[in-house]
């Protein structure tokens, strides 16, 4: 059976990006194709130090992949993606770096499982695009293997790739994904966590 991890940039406290690009009424999370005739200049500053290596995803109110990153993704034939290019500039020293790219991952899915036994309630409410899931916390998630083009907007077979309908935010891979980066990690390592759903 398949295991399925969230994918996320590390926790950085004092380093990321310093300067959001707008992109007018679209977004990478909403699991949809993103327009290139309608972006803006993406050009993105960030305060990683030089002597720092810069995580080669990084979240937080857009994503950005590196090309290695990109590159795993294609080694394992997932085309359920947009990549555009990006400036990234330190906003110090003002070095730019074109290997980065803004990172669209291309379908939703509706993958999550709550039977009783498996929530607690809590005093908060959790909105995320149509799912409404009321004082509760998720615990576990269960794939839902029978998942077709109706739930995932752009149908991927293999589903190694993708955003989970009840909380967009999330990129979510299968082992193949993560089995990938290991082997082909780079020697400053990915900068990424993994998360066992």
């Amino acid at each position: 059976m398949r295991k399925y991890f969230k994918l996320e940039s590390s926790n950085y406290i004092d380093y990321g990006i310093q300067s959001l690009v707008k992109l007018d009424g679209q977004s990478v999370f909403s699991g949809r194709n993103l327009l290139s005739s309608q972006l803006p200049e993406l050009k993105y500053e960030h305060n990683f130090p030089s002597s720092e290596d810069i995580p080669h995803l990084l979240t937080g109110g857009t994503v950005l992949a590196s090309q290695k990153l990109i590159d795993v993704f294609k080694t394992l034939s997932i085309t359920n993606f947009q990549a555009f290019p990006v400036l990234l500039v330190n906003s110090e020293s003002k070095e730019i770096r074109q290997d980065y790219f803004l990172f669209n991952v291309l379908g939703l899915c509706n993958q999550t499982d709550l039977p009783y036994e498996d929530y607690q309630e809590i005093n908060i409410e959790i909105d995320c695009s149509s799912a409404k899931l009321k004082g509760a916390r998720i615990k576990k998630i269960a794939t839902d293997h029978s998942c077709q083009s109706s739930k995932i907007n752009r149908p991927n077979k293999s589903f190694d790739l993708f955003r989970l309908a009840e909380e967009p935010i999330s990129i979510v891979v299968s082992d193949r994904v993560i089995t990938a980066l290991r082997q082909q990690s780079p020697n400053e390592g990915w900068g990424v966590i993994i998360e066992s759903l």
